[in-house]
């Protein structure tokens, strides 16, 4: 379950949207203050696997705290494996990001079957161009250093924002956010075609009708092992505000799905 901890926390981060103050050039992007509700269930199973079915609910909540954003997060699912044995995790998560991209503050934690698992909180900071320093506080307290390129998870999603803008179709950056001993990963993004409203759209998506929007998918890559693999990875319909559709996470043997079902806008502002 491990490596479902460190994506619940970076799909919960990367649906907190983008900031336009974190963008030095190009295309300046907005981030949206609301509330979302997405069902889980199994994307894909393989055959033999290790898992049989999954079902739970995730609800998001972004806010403008006038310097930052913050956001909120539960993920409660229940998996069945291919022995039989259900296992529930409830995973909460609150964090918060400088508008300018420097500062991260981050605490969440898991809890499987009713007995606490996986917990982390700490903060860290980047400059521009430069490396940075993250401060564990939990598990144990501990030093990292940030290496040159590195960003957190909302000025991650400005970049990629602005590379599907501008038409790109890959990008490769550098993302700490916080989880697991160094909390480090490189990412490679894949950028699909910009995709067209139609009448047809789920009417969930309303509030989004007139925004540009792209099939995004995205494969970490854990930092510190350099592996050739992904250890795993995340798909989703990206907005130009940073709100997201649908949502797929991948791990290989198996995926989830989430599906948008409730989208709330919230007003901007201090």
């Amino acid at each position: 379950m491990r490596c479902l901890t460190r994506s619940l926390l970076v799909l919960g981060l990367l649906l907190g949207g983008v900031t336009p103050h974190a963008v030095a050039a190009g295309a300046a992007v907005t981030l949206a203050g609301h509330r979302a509700i997405y069902e889980i269930g199994i994307g894909r199973a393989d055959h033999g696997g290790s898992v049989v079915a999954i079902r739970g609910r995730l609800a998001v909540e972004v806010l403008d705290a006038c310097d930052g954003h913050t956001t909120t997060q539960r993920f409660w699912t229940e998996l069945l494996n291919a022995e039989g044995e259900t296992v529930v995790s409830d995973f909460t998560l609150s964090s918060w990001e400088a508008k300018d991209g420097s500062t991260f503050r981050f605490e969440m934690r898991n809890i499987l079957n009713g007995e606490p698992s996986d917990e982390f909180a700490g903060s860290a900071s980047v400059k521009d161009g430069e490396g940075g320093t993250a401060r564990m506080l939990k598990p144990a307290e501990a030093t990292l250093d940030l290496p040159k390129g590195t960003v957190f998870p909302n000025q991650h999603v400005v970049q990629v924002i602005r590379q599907a803008i501008a038409g790109a179709r890959f990008a490769s950056i550098r993302i700490f956010d916080g989880s697991g001993e160094d909390g480090s990963f490189e990412t490679g993004v894949t950028i699909g075609r910009e995709m067209k409203a139609e009448a047809g759209d789920d009417p969930v998506l309303a509030p989004l009708k007139d925004l540009r929007s792209w099939p995004v998918r995205m494969a970490f890559f854990p930092l510190k092992t350099k592996a050739e693999e992904p250890q795993y990875e995340i798909g989703f319909r990206l907005f130009e505000n940073g709100v997201s559709g649908d949502i797929v996470l991948d791990y290989g043997e198996y995926s989830m799905k989430g599906t948008l079902r409730q989208l709330e806008m919230l007003p901007g502002g201090c």
